[in-house]
């Protein structure tokens, strides 16, 4: 029993992960943000500088939300409005919309029909309208055009009569999301799992994912056209390993085909026994032995390129194995340069520090000064890694001013 229980338990682990994942991202959009991905979800660009978007296919776009185009600054400001309980001015580096990805593989999209996928998406918006208020969502828009369908949904994290996207979309809220979206989309019908628990993967802007995908498909097609090209040399070797085999097969019948001299009583100065061969038969050796001269030249040039070709192929090998790693390291190197944006942030507020400490007592000055600096770091790349140490010396400047 123990040993079926096991054997069951293994073919639904293999089912599951013959099941699409789910893919539910965010990103946090502020003011300066709304009117950049306005344009992009609703493809008002006049040059599209994206090649992964199909002009043609643009029409089949649509909104879940709203019937037509609408602003997205005038729509969030409404709901935002609509719900406010204080007087209290919005900070201007506020969190306006949490704008979530959806979206799975293209194995997954192939199995739905065009109603289907529609279905698909709409269910995904039903779970955020069930969470979070339907009055909150400020845009669902869907892309077609694109080579996997996905959606953009804009939720405003109104609670409260607050706009509060720290407590709306804390860490334990994003965990429950990523658990229980799946597990309702399931409910509905579609055979789609959750993306691999305990992953220490990080999440991307629409930006930075669209870029290393575009890099993915560079690497990818590299790699393509190197396995291509040793396709061809390994061919070609096998081409020149069967012409020395012929020819050495050429060799033996030519050596078995020598013409035999009668035997003499004769014998040589130094003692060897003497045949003899009629002229006819010696031209005829002679121009053999000229041709199997001319045949083991061609053999050594043979085998000369046919050592060439299989050192070409190892270099191949090399480079296809150094594309592979540089696929491997390309999230690392985005981490790398949030981490150098942070550096660049450091200085920034180091120097407000020492410009504090020389012009303490204009305070006018000293606020501009630091504005400028909170401003900048406020505007420095998602997924900065050391955002309690700015916390705590943002406090430690506070008290060192009011002193």
């Amino acid at each position: 029993m123990e040993h079926l229980h096991i054997q069951h338990e293994k073919f639904l682990r293999e089912e599951r992960e013959k099941m699409s994942m789910l893919v539910a991202r965010t990103q946090k959009m502020k003011s300066q943000n709304i009117g950049g991905i306005q344009k992009h979800n609703q493809r008002e660009f006049e040059h599209n500088s994206n090649q992964k978007i199909d002009k043609d296919l643009s029409h089949l776009n649509y909104d879940l939300v709203n019937e037509s185009n609408i602003d997205y600054r005038e729509r969030v400001t409404e709901i935002i409005e609509n719900q406010k309980t204080g007087t209290r001015a919005i900070r201007k580096d506020a969190v306006l919309v949490n704008e979530w990805i959806i979206t799975s593989d293209q194995a997954f999209f192939r199995n739905l029909d065009s109603e289907d996928t529609q279905r698909f998406f709409k269910c995904s918006v039903n779970f955020f309208e069930e969470r979070y208020g339907a009055q909150n969502m400020a845009y669902a828009q869907v892309h077609m055009d694109e080579s996997t369908p996905h959606m953009h949904l804009g939720v405003v994290p109104m609670k409260d009569g607050r706009l509060q996207a720290k407590n709306v979309f804390n860490k334990i809220e994003l965990l429950k999301i990523q658990k229980e979206l799946p597990e309702y989309l399931r409910e509905q019908g579609f055979d789609i799992n959750r993306g691999q628990e305990g992953s220490e993967k990080k999440h991307m802007t629409d930006k930075e994912y669209k870029a290393m995908h575009e890099k993915m498909s560079e690497v990818t097609s590299k790699i393509s056209e190197e396995e291509n090209r040793a396709m061809v040399l390994k061919e070609q070797n096998n081409s020149l390993e069967t012409k020395i085999k012929d020819s050495k097969s050429f060799l033996e019948r030519e050596i078995n085909s020598v013409p035999k001299g009668r035997k003499t009583e004769e014998k040589s100065s130094n003692g060897e026994t003497l045949y003899l061969v009629r002229t006819s038969e010696m031209n005829r050796f002679l121009e053999m032995s000229r041709s199997l001269n001319t045949v083991l030249m061609a053999n050594a040039s043979l085998e000369r390129e046919r050592k060439e070709l299989l050192e070409k192929n190892r270099r191949l090998e090399q480079r296809v194995s150094i594309l592979e790693q540089a696929q491997e390291h390309a999230a690392a190197i985005l981490k790398t340069a949030k981490k150098h944006a942070s550096t660049i942030a450091q200085g920034v507020f180091e120097r407000a520090i020492t410009f504090s400490k020389t012009f303490y007592k204009n305070n006018a000055e000293v606020d501009k000064e630091s504005d400028r600096v909170f401003k900048h770091i406020e505007e420095s790349p998602e997924g900065l890694e050391d955002k309690n140490k700015w916390r705590k010396q943002a406090q430690q400047y506070e008290m060192y001013r009011n002193r």
